[in-house]
């Protein structure tokens, strides 16, 4: 359960750092800002077709993740 909690954790580090860069850099150039896209973007991608950009295109999707993954490693870690 250790393991899976700490692969959570980095996830919601990944995904982090995609929403950094997409305010800095709004589109990929990078071979690792590629990678970090393909890693993220299933997930992201999904609860985005659920819970679309709201008014004038906010992505609210990374949160929604971030906090459904911060649920599951609490349930894990009990």
């Amino acid at each position: 359960m250790q393991l899976l909690s700490g692969l959570l954790e980095i996830y919601v580090i990944l995904i982090i750092i995609r929403v950094v860069l997409s305010w800095v850099r709004p589109y990929p150039h990078s071979a690792i800002e590629g990678a970090l896209y393909q890693i993220t973007e299933p997930v992201l991608g999904a609860v985005r077709r659920v819970i679309p950009p709201i008014g004038g295109g906010l992505d609210i999707s990374p949160i929604i993740v971030i906090v459904a993954i911060s649920l599951i490693r609490q349930l894990l870690l009990r």
